[in-house]
């Protein structure tokens, strides 16, 4: 089983942590919960306040100081990343 890179479960143990790559992937981002069991608190965090989202037009890259560097060396430095987006999508 393959999983889909673009989906993820709101009630997982991991949705914080998989909601939040979806968000930085520069990709759609989809919730493949059963119909009424959502987290709805953790959704809220995907969207700004008046419900539009923040969709970058490019996919999340490393900065250039934690580019090159080996994280599990390295556990004190925390992974960094940027994207470009545009507002109201």
């Amino acid at each position: 089983m393959q999983p889909d890179w673009d989906m993820f479960h709101s009630l997982h143990p991991m949705a914080e942590y998989h909601g939040a790559a979806r968000a930085v992937g520069g990709c759609a981002t989809y919730v493949s919960d059963k119909p009424g069991h959502h987290d709805f608190n953790l959704l809220k965090k995907l969207v700004l306040s008046d419900g539009s989202i923040l969709r970058a037009k490019l996919p999340g890259r490393p900065t250039r100081d934690c580019l090159l560097l080996h994280l599990f060396y390295n556990y004190h430095f925390s992974f960094q990343s940027y994207f470009f987006h545009v507002i109201g999508i």
